[in-house]
């Protein structure tokens, strides 16, 4: 099987690609980062599919939860993502494009405004799935933190998530978004983040999921 697998950044993906190099794979898998943010993550992830036309395209990296009850290190997979923060602040509320009539909420390849992935596999079903958003902004504020749990109920949130089920739905190529949680969405104090156990266990739950398949 020829496997696609991608993250933000290096410190995201380096832990995966050493355990695979000293295993005995037989899949043929590529590594590569794309970059941090919305704009970066959609041209790079683009370029790889059209590049490697993947049999499956992976997807790692670290979050933070908006679920407290999610301790750090816990690695779920997200069974949908979009832009959170794409509309306008007005009256105190916050508007999406769907609601400014922008945008179609059920325009391929979105579903109801959600990126939705329709992956079904049996290893998927000894982890923890839920929704996920993308944002332009890592969300601090309470207010946005509150504004995101009342619209999308998110589990985690990432800035690169929303661009790669956009690109594997368009390209119709099977997709899979693998996040480690490494802190609490708000929390800006860096020593109760947990980096070790987070990157650890997204290594080692993503290595699994390559073997089951």
């Amino acid at each position: 099987m020829n496997i696609l697998v991608v993250a933000a950044t290096d410190f995201e993906l380096s832990p995966l690609r050493s355990k695979v190099s000293t295993s005995s794979l037989t899949h043929n898998i590529r590594f590569h980062t794309t970059g941090v943010g919305i704009m970066e993550s959609t041209y790079q992830i683009a370029k790889l599919l059209d590049l490697h036309s993947p049999d499956l395209a992976l997807q790692i990296g670290i979050a933070g939860t908006f679920d407290s009850q999610l301790r750090n290190g816990s690695v779920v997979w997200i069974e949908s993502d979009t832009v959170a923060d794409q509309g306008v602040w007005e009256n105190n509320a916050f508007k999406s494009l769907a609601d400014l009539n922008l945008f179609a909420a059920n325009q391929t390849p979105y579903v109801n405004g959600l990126l939705p992935n329709p992956i079904q596999l049996p290893f998927l079903n000894t982890l923890q799935k839920g929704p996920a958003i993308t944002v332009n902004q890592i969300s601090t504020d309470p207010k946005y933190i509150q504004t995101w749990n009342q619209l999308y109920r998110p589990i985690v949130e990432s800035m690169e998530g929303a661009p790669f089920h956009f690109a594997c739905l368009k390209k119709g190529i099977p997709f899979l978004q693998l996040r480690a949680v490494s802190n609490q969405v708000g929390d800006r104090n860096k020593a109760n983040w947990d980096f070790k156990s987070s990157l650890e266990n997204l290594s080692s739950v993503s290595y699994k999921f390559i073997e089951s398949l």
